[in-house]
């Protein structure tokens, strides 16, 4: 995860700095299936980090959302079984699966603006701090 905002004390870009309005921030959305192509994979996100001025960090932020417990929702969750199972979330860093190959594994890649970084990081923060409902 690096030195990236999991559950930082200050939200980032909450400073004030100039150079960070001309940085450029590189955003990946990520997909792992199981070595099983019938299990319903796993996705999250990878940013550069951001400092709290705003800067980045050189360093990534890589998190997924899971259900704060540790079930294994594959063996509730059956093609046409038609359950929906929810449970309380959190969001965890999901560094391990980063780049990690695998029998499956995807990305889109995106650069984006200060503006756009600030709002991931933002919702990454929000999402931390208050994981909300984790549902299949």
């Amino acid at each position: 995860m690096g030195g990236g905002h999991v559950n930082p004390s200050a939200e980032p870009g909450s400073g004030t700095d100039v150079r960070a309005v001309c940085g450029t921030f590189e955003i990946e959305l990520c997909a792992v299936l199981s070595d099983r192509c019938d299990y319903v994979g796993h996705s999250f996100i990878a940013i550069d980090g951001m400092a709290e001025d705003g800067t980045n960090t050189g360093e990534k932020v890589i998190v997924g959302f899971y259900p704060k417990t540790n079930q294994d929702f594959r063996s509730v969750f059956t093609e046409g079984s038609g359950r929906v199972i929810s449970a309380s979330g959190q969001v965890r860093n999901d560094s391990a699966y980063y780049k990690s190959g695998g029998s499956f594994y995807a990305d889109k890649l995106w650069t984006i603006g200060f503006p756009e970084a600030r709002n991931a990081h933002k919702l990454i923060f929000g999402r931390t701090a208050s994981p909300g409902q984790n549902s299949l």
